[in-house]
């Protein structure tokens, strides 16, 4: 499809001033979906754009050698929300990027669709969060929504 024609398909997809911000983004979505091929309906578009995915910054190969169970990463994942907390609590939120990634592709693997989301959300803002880190509040807020995660897959894991 050239770009025209794509541009032309994807135009009822993204007009109308009157949508939330989420309204827009789930209507360009499936939008995105439909115009590329990606998906035959607007239906299916949908059910693919409300799929928990990893964040670009997450996304990788896991390494070949590496093939845990679900209990093993799970474990894994909970030991290393620690050591993130720990590095945020000492202000070294330079070394949190590569532990996150193991934890959401742990996450990913194992867990089930509601706390992937919420992982998702949690670890882009202490993400985001941690590279400007101008106040201290946010250094708690941060500490605070890794807990409540590290909660819930303690949780889950019973």
């Amino acid at each position: 499809m050239d770009r025209a024609a794509y541009n032309s398909c994807m135009s009822p997809y993204i007009k109308g001033k009157e949508k939330t911000k989420e309204e827009r983004r789930a209507d360009f979505c499936i939008g995105a979906k439909v115009c590329s091929g990606k998906a035959k309906s607007p239906e299916e578009a949908k059910v693919l754009c409300n799929q928990p995915r990893l964040p670009k910054w997450a996304a990788g190969k896991e390494p070949e050698a590496e093939k845990l169970t679900c209990p093993q990463r799970m474990e894994r994942t909970l030991k290393t929300l620690i050591e993130v907390k720990d590095l945020i609590k000492a202000g070294q939120t330079d070394k949190i990027k590569e532990p996150m990634v193991v934890m959401l592709q742990d996450i990913h693997a194992c867990a089930p669709e509601e706390i992937k989301h919420l992982a998702n959300d949690t670890l882009n803002d202490v993400k985001k969060t941690a590279g400007e880190f101008y106040f201290k509040g946010e250094g708690r807020e941060m500490v605070k929504d890794l807990a409540t995660l590290e909660a819930l897959l303690t949780e889950g894991k019973q």
